[in-house]
């Protein structure tokens, strides 16, 4: 298995941004198979996508108060277009 980064992509838990990176990820990776939507506990929203040579997870994290993502390549250079 891949190692795992985290990128943080908004300074704020929204749940309009959320859904609006999501719709980017799916944009700018296609080959990316979009998985169930989770919700945990504390209502945070975890959108997983895989492919067989990459895999990201857009998480919209309630407590901690920011949206990030956690993949197992380098999304430095879009991070701006997210």
């Amino acid at each position: 298995m891949k190692n795992m980064q985290d990128f943080h992509l908004c300074t704020e838990s929204d749940r309009a941004k959320f859904f609006e990176i999501c719709r980017l990820i799916e944009v700018i990776f296609p080959g990316l198979e979009k998985q169930d939507l989770l919700i945990d506990f504390d209502m945070s929203m975890i959108q997983p996508y895989k492919s067989t040579d990459k895999n990201i997870t857009i998480i919209n994290d309630i407590e901690e108060e920011f949206i990030y993502a956690r993949a197992d390549f380098d999304l430095s250079k879009y991070i701006e277009t997210l």
